[in-house]
């Protein structure tokens, strides 16, 4: 049976983030290639992010080494692209239909202490990629990783995280490190900040927005944290959609993308719907330690964050089940001072009886209301004592009994849990499930009550007129929550105005909320991610009836198939693919086109070579002078190449040398091949003489 674990994040916010990519030699001696540069391009609209982030590494080993990349990919983001330069030539990595090695070189695939920094650093969701070219000493290997991820957001505010503390891998200094964020919302941007870097440049105008951040020779122990805040005066329903000039050649849904947001008002006007709510926790000997920790503060964090109005409970199990109280009592000073100390005296031991947990916990509910948002949250890291099937047959005997729905929310923490059951008990009673690490647990939970602590519309249904956009995700879209976004994406092959009906229930009684939507009829500049996020949001959703189905099962295997045609048609990221191979790009020789590696330190200087460079001033404004001297050998042209901190051959100055050794100088104006005046920041330069590079050096225009 094929083992297959992942993280479902839903609302969850990004916990243990991405961060620069690694050049992984040895993991068990902790052997990396040197970062060089880091430049991490992003673009974000609607709280869509699409992000470019381009390392160059230095191999100072003395010998060939074989590379392995690694990057700690976001749980909720989806790679697009990847493709890495070496020896002058750029190569691009197909997404295939096999599941990514995630053996770490040197390790024979396990979590030796030796690596430990490095699995730590890589997180529960990395991204691996081994078919490159050995490289040799004193080689640089450059590589370019895109994705796309949706922003976590909250009563306004949007956060992008991206840590870029690599302490953990290198804790020498890197040459240059750029962030290049642009930022386009039809909502008022009120405030853009990227904490603790007081020396970024931030611009807004309302609607646009940009940071600028350069940093040289700097050891990178700090981590990018962007927050910006939307106007909660504008809120309602915001698409966007594309309809491709050509057919992408994956389906016949038509060429058309949409996608919309939704957020209900925050202000005090809307009213909270109260909830009866109850907290399952897994208190059973693999509980031990930090987990049983989490588990006791994440609880104690819901209840000291429920609101007035709402009732709840607590339950713990391993081999038999107890109860804070016989049913739901209202949350009060009492009560909740009574439940915080209980929940310190759960500890862990004993089996995993799930079946009177849920035997405890579900009739409690008998006494909720239809006008009540009715939750169970049920946390685990192992599997229950009972058959899968029997316990999911007493589950929905038990929910079937209530008066009113009930929704499930399970976490599964670590790897022996089951993905299959947590999954059907979840999306089967009207909830989600999330697989968590072990470190993990409390911030998840904390994160996830807080999106669901204050429901406004409960049962959501959608309906358009006329009924054209198809293909929607989520297929069952969930509960709206104040402070909190609905995300929404589907296809369509006719563009036209289409009016969007949301209904749904409040306090008992039916609510509607009406909107009109424009669909492109042309293709929009800047929406180029809506298709791979359309695919995204599909796979995700297939995901889950994959791990309802199982893996065994005739539909499970179905399932596979069409989630691995998806993601290697649309280029995006499943559990069931990953980058592999690399096909040369073509480029058409102009310095657009042109990409070389080149060194950013001065260490691969030709110690040989007699031949002197100085380069004055330096940083430079304007005009930069260069003075070589020391060639005494025939007479030949020699090339002065000019690249930026991509790697991306800008300008190539020409230089006639008469074989004496005398010096020559030579003028740049800083203008790219093309005349275009350069921006500040950092470039590159390297000489090659009779077809060998016997100098390279760094410079800071200002």
């Amino acid at each position: 049976m094929k083992q297959i674990f992942t993280l479902f994040v839903g609302l969850l916010c990004p916990l243990f983030l991405l961060s620069n990519g690694v050049g992984i030699i040895d993991g068990s001696n902790e052997t990396y290639l040197d970062l060089m540069t880091s430049n991490v391009e992003v673009s974000i609209e609607n709280q869509i992010a699409v992000v470019t982030t381009t390392q160059l590494f230095f191999n100072a080993q003395d010998s060939t080494a074989a590379v392995k990349y690694g990057f700690p990919l976001p749980p909720n983001a989806t790679a697009t692209s990847l493709r890495w330069q070496y020896d002058g030539q750029w190569y691009t990595a197909e997404m295939a239909a096999e599941v990514q090695d995630t053996i770490i070189p040197g390790t024979g695939g396990g979590s030796s202490y030796p690596a430990a920094d490095l699995i730590n650093y890589l997180g529960d969701t990395p991204l691996y990629y081994d078919d490159i070219d050995s490289i040799e000493a004193g080689g640089f290997l450059q590589v370019e990783l895109q994705y796309v991820e949706l922003l976590p957001y909250e009563f306004g505010v949007v956060s992008w995280y991206y840590p870029s503390d690599y302490s953990l891998i290198q804790n020498t200094s890197v040459p240059s490190q750029i962030l290049d964020l642009t930022l386009t919302s039809p909502r008022t941007i009120e405030q853009v900040e990227l904490l603790d870097f007081s020396d970024a440049t931030i611009a807004n105008n309302g609607n646009e927005a940009a940071i600028y951040l350069e940093t040289e020779n700097d050891v990178l122990d700090q981590n990018y944290q962007v927050n910006y805040s939307l106007s909660l005066e504008e809120l309602g329903l915001y698409s966007f959609s594309t309809m491709l000039d050509e057919s992408l050649g994956c389906d016949e849904h038509g060429e058309g993308y949409m996608a919309f947001i939704v957020e209900p008002d925050a202000s005090d006007n809307t009213e909270v719907i109260d909830k009866v709510f109850t907290f399952v926790i897994d208190r059973s000997g693999s509980m031990d330690g930090n987990k049983i920790v989490q588990a006791r503060n994440a609880a104690s964090f819901i209840i000291n964050n429920l609101n007035e109005g709402d009732y709840f409970n607590i339950v713990d199990f391993s081999g038999d089940a107890t109860s804070f109280q016989d049913g739901h009592v209202p949350f009060n000073e009492y009560n909740k001072n009574a439940a915080l100390n209980y929940i310190s005296g759960i500890n862990s031991g004993g089996g995993t009886n799930m079946i009177d947990a849920f035997s405890e916990a579900i009739p409690q509910f008998n006494m909720a209301g239809t006008d009540t948002y009715n939750i169970l949250i049920f946390l685990t890291d192992g599997q229950g004592s009972d058959p899968d099937d029997v316990t999911l047959a007493h589950v929905d005997d038990l929910v079937a009994a209530l008066p009113s729905p009930l929704n499930i929310f399970s976490f599964g923490i670590g790897n022996n849990v089951n993905a299959q059951f947590l999954t059907q008990l979840a999306t089967q009673n009207s909830g989600t499930p999330y697989f968590l690490g072990n470190e993990e647990l409390e911030a998840a939970v904390n994160y996830f009550y807080l999106t669901i602590q204050n429901p406004v519309l409960l049962n959501i249904q959608m309906n358009c007129s006329p009924d054209i956009i198809t293909e929607m995700y989520p297929v069952i879209l969930p509960n709206l929550y104040k402070g909190q976004q609905l995300l929404v994406v589907g296809r369509y092959v006719n563009p036209t105005n289409v009016d969007i009906t949301f209904s749904g229930q409040a306090f008992g009684q039916e609510v509607v909320y009406d909107y009109a939507i424009d669909l492109a009829d042309i293709q929009t500049p800047n929406l180029e991610f809506l298709p791979k996020l359309w695919a995204q949001q599909k796979i995700q959703s297939l995901t889950l009836d994959f791990y309802t189905a199982g893996s065994n099962s005739v539909e499970g295997m179905e399932l596979e198939e069409e989630i691995t045609d998806l993601s290697v048609c649309y280029g995006v990221s499943s559990i069931f693919t990953s980058f592999q191979g690399g096909s040369p790009d073509v480029t058409d020789g102009s310095f657009e086109n042109a990409y070389v590696v080149v060194d950013t330190r001065s260490i691969i200087n030709n110690q040989d070579s007699p031949v002197t460079i100085s380069s004055y001033p330096n940083p430079f404004q304007d005009q930069i002078q260069f003075t070589i001297s020391g060639y005494n050998l025939e007479p030949t042209t020699g090339f002065l190449h000019i690249f930026d901190v991509s790697g991306k051959l800008i300008c190539v100055l020409e230089i006639d040398f008469d074989g004496s050794g005398k010096e020559v100088v030579i003028n740049w104006d800083g203008n790219d091949s093309m005349g275009k005046h350069l921006s500040k920041g950092q470039y590159f330069y390297s000489l090659n003489i009779a077809n060998q590079q016997v100098y390279s050096d760094v410079l800071l225009k200002f």
